[in-house]
Protein backbone atom coordinates (compact mmCIF):
# COMPACT_ATOMS: atom_id res chain seq x y z
CA UNK A 1 0.00 0.00 0.00
CA UNK A 2 1.65 3.28 -0.99
CA UNK A 3 0.51 6.23 1.48
CA UNK A 4 1.11 9.72 0.13
CA UNK A 5 1.10 12.84 2.24
CA UNK A 6 -1.99 15.41 1.57
CA UNK A 7 -0.36 18.64 2.18
CA UNK A 8 -3.82 20.31 0.93
CA UNK A 9 -5.38 20.57 4.63
CA UNK A 10 -1.79 22.11 5.87
CA UNK A 11 -3.15 25.50 4.94
CA UNK A 12 -6.41 24.85 7.00
CA UNK A 13 -4.55 23.75 9.61
CA UNK A 14 -2.69 26.94 9.74
CA UNK A 15 -5.21 29.32 9.35
CA UNK A 16 -6.95 27.60 12.09
CA UNK A 17 -4.11 27.47 14.29
CA UNK A 18 -3.68 31.77 13.78
CA UNK A 19 -7.21 32.19 14.52
CA UNK A 20 -7.02 30.31 17.72
CA UNK A 21 -4.08 32.46 19.04
CA UNK A 22 -5.87 35.86 18.25
CA UNK A 23 -9.01 34.94 19.78
CA UNK A 24 -7.45 33.84 22.98
CA UNK A 25 -5.49 36.68 22.77
CA UNK A 26 -8.15 39.30 22.41
CA UNK A 27 -10.56 37.50 25.64
CA UNK A 28 -7.19 36.39 27.66
CA UNK A 29 -7.56 38.12 31.43
CA UNK A 30 -3.59 39.08 30.74
CA UNK A 31 -4.61 42.09 28.83
CA UNK A 32 -6.66 43.19 31.81
CA UNK A 33 -6.83 46.78 32.70
CA UNK A 34 -6.86 47.96 36.50
CA UNK A 35 -9.35 50.94 36.90
CA UNK A 36 -8.47 53.02 40.11
CA UNK A 37 -11.13 55.67 41.62
CA UNK A 38 -10.52 57.90 42.46
CA UNK A 39 -7.02 58.41 41.44
CA UNK A 40 -7.65 57.29 37.75
CA UNK A 41 -11.32 57.60 37.56
CA UNK A 42 -13.75 60.59 39.47
CA UNK A 43 -16.20 57.70 40.07
CA UNK A 44 -16.70 54.32 40.30
CA UNK A 45 -19.34 54.23 37.47
CA UNK A 46 -17.18 56.22 35.43
CA UNK A 47 -14.31 53.32 35.91
CA UNK A 48 -16.72 50.43 35.56
CA UNK A 49 -18.33 52.05 32.44
CA UNK A 50 -14.99 52.33 30.80
CA UNK A 51 -13.61 48.92 31.60
CA UNK A 52 -13.78 45.88 29.03
CA UNK A 53 -14.56 42.18 30.47
CA UNK A 54 -11.79 40.74 32.69
CA UNK A 55 -10.54 44.84 33.77
CA UNK A 56 -10.71 45.21 37.81
CA UNK A 57 -11.83 48.40 39.48
CA UNK A 58 -10.03 49.20 42.70
CA UNK A 59 -11.76 51.45 45.10
CA UNK A 60 -9.41 53.11 47.19
CA UNK A 61 -10.51 53.39 50.78
CA UNK A 62 -13.38 56.47 51.79
CA UNK A 63 -17.29 56.58 51.30
CA UNK A 64 -18.92 57.06 47.81
CA UNK A 65 -22.46 58.32 46.92
CA UNK A 66 -23.33 56.36 44.05
CA UNK A 67 -25.91 53.71 42.46
CA UNK A 68 -23.85 51.51 41.16
CA UNK A 69 -24.74 49.76 37.16
CA UNK A 70 -22.69 46.80 36.76
CA UNK A 71 -20.82 45.12 34.49
CA UNK A 72 -20.74 41.58 33.35
CA UNK A 73 -17.26 39.99 33.90
CA UNK A 74 -15.81 43.37 35.64
CA UNK A 75 -14.67 43.28 38.97
CA UNK A 76 -14.94 45.88 42.05
CA UNK A 77 -12.77 45.57 44.83
CA UNK A 78 -11.81 47.86 47.32
CA UNK A 79 -8.17 48.55 47.83
CA UNK A 80 -6.72 46.74 50.35
CA UNK A 81 -5.40 43.33 51.94
CA UNK A 82 -8.02 40.53 52.90
CA UNK A 83 -7.55 39.47 56.24
CA UNK A 84 -10.59 37.38 56.51
CA UNK A 85 -12.23 40.25 59.30
CA UNK A 86 -13.96 42.71 56.74
CA UNK A 87 -11.94 45.19 57.38
CA UNK A 88 -11.08 46.10 53.70
CA UNK A 89 -14.69 46.68 53.11
CA UNK A 90 -15.20 48.64 56.39
CA UNK A 91 -12.78 50.94 54.81
CA UNK A 92 -14.49 51.37 51.43
CA UNK A 93 -18.19 51.82 51.91
CA UNK A 94 -20.74 52.76 48.70
CA UNK A 95 -23.94 54.57 50.06
CA UNK A 96 -26.71 54.41 47.32
CA UNK A 97 -29.89 54.90 49.53
CA UNK A 98 -31.86 57.23 47.45
CA UNK A 99 -29.88 57.47 44.66
CA UNK A 100 -31.53 54.83 42.13
CA UNK A 101 -33.48 56.82 39.18
CA UNK A 102 -36.88 55.63 38.20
Amino acid sequence: MNVTPSFRFIPVIIASIVIAVLLIGTSSPLHAQPRIVPDQYASIQEAIDASSPGDTVLVRAGSYHEFLVMKDSVAVVAEGRDDGNWNRALRTIIHSDGLRNG
